[in-house]
């Protein structure tokens, strides 16, 4: 992963939704570096399934239509 990632986006099938978070927060110290395991920990703090779920970094805040 490389610096320029800064969401994380998720697509839950619980409800229906899409997330948006931003990796810069508070959660990391504000700071880029997180691993695979350290996001799937987030978002089971986030209260997400991870087996009903489906995420992604990327750099791009919106969705491309």
């Amino acid at each position: 992963m490389t610096k320029e990632m800064k969401y994380i986006w998720v697509l839950d099938y619980t409800n229906g939704r899409i997330y948006r978070y931003e990796i810069t927060s508070n959660w990391n110290h504000g700071e880029w570096n997180p691993d695979s395991e350290s996001i799937e920990d987030f978002l089971i703090n986030q209260n997400h399934q991870m087996d009903m779920i489906k995420w992604m970094v990327t750099k791009n805040k919106e969705i491309n239509k």
